[in-house]
């Protein structure tokens, strides 16, 4: 059966298509044919758009159970790769989709790249003189027990990783996807941490900071608290990132004490990538509004 799905593209006169696809599988159904109705849709909408394989940049998985689901999952194409072509970076999380399904797929796709390298959790393609680098399902060591020290650990490998590509953090990072295991527990020690690192680094309310989001995610490991993923851009030119800092409806971040921008703008000669960070239910003054309100929030 085939899944429900949504289709974005993307492109001009000037460039090559972007596609994102998303693609969700029958509820109903148990967690193999799920799979095999995800697999099946996504090689049918890239068959429909006449899309090669070569076009994949990165995968993320969603699922409900990810212990239990893993090991099935990593022998599926989804991970393995559509073809020899296919040099995807794939990052799964524990976040069990809204619908009540046992996982889903957000794929995307680029036409003109030119890929450098791909390793285990680093995808990195080159496309009109800039560099484009995914940093995927980076885990901190499990030997470290709370969430602040995990935290630096994770973010020192971020660090090494942008050196080792001679980016920083300062003027190529753009974004980052934050994975907290207990996340009502552990977000402040988290933000807390990072404020820190982030200082040293450079990111403040007087330089920027970036588009981010913190959210429960659970990794394969039960001694990983803390995950990550990240998009690097190396080579842009002065002015061509813009931050949305405040809006008529919310106030920067930073006022509340977390580092990070309501958006971030990359401006391009013939498209603009706007990536929104994620945020709770803020008013402008940075209080929470409809305390006690699931709904309401």
């Amino acid at each position: 059966m085939e899944c429900r799905h949504k289709v974005k593209e993307f492109g001009s006169s000037k460039g090559n298509n972007e596609y994102h696809f998303a693609v969700y599988p029958d509820s109903r159904k148990d967690f193999k044919e799920q799979l095999k109705s995800v697999e099946k849709t996504y090689r049918m909408l890239l068959k429909k758009k006449k899309i090669s394989s070569s076009t994949s940049v990165i995968r993320k998985i969603f699922l409900s159970d990810i212990l239990n689901q893993t090991k099935m999952l990593k022998n599926s194409c989804l991970v393995k790769g559509l073809s020899s072509l296919d040099s995807a970076g794939v990052s799964i999380v524990e976040q069990a989709p809204a619908d009540g399904s046992k996982l889903a797929l957000y794929a995307y796709h680029v036409e003109g790249i030119r890929p450098i390298s791909n390793s285990k959790n680093i995808i990195e393609f080159e496309k009109n003189g800039l560099r484009h680098i995914f940093v995927l399902g980076l885990e901190p060591k499990t030997e470290l027990s709370s969430v602040a020290l995990q935290t630096r650990d994770i973010f020192e490998k971020l660090s090494k990783i942008l050196k080792t590509k001679k980016a920083s953090f300062l003027n190529d990072l753009v974004r980052t996807w934050v994975y907290l295991r207990d996340i009502d527990k552990d977000y402040e020690a988290m933000v807390k941490e990072r404020r820190k690192i982030f200082s040293h680094k450079g990111l403040t309310s007087r330089t920027h900071f970036i588009a981010s989001t913190g959210i429960n995610g659970i990794n394969s490991c039960k001694k990983t608290l803390v995950g990550m993923d990240a998009y690097i851009i190396r080579g842009t030119s002065p002015g061509q990132i813009e931050y949305l800092r405040e809006t008529p409806l919310m106030c920067n971040p930073s006022r509340y004490g977390v580092t990070f921008e309501r958006g971030v703008k990359v401006n391009y000669g013939d498209r603009v990538h706007i990536f929104i960070s994620g945020t709770a239910s803020m008013d402008q003054k940075g209080a929470v509004k409809h305390l006690d309100d699931l709904l309401a929030n």
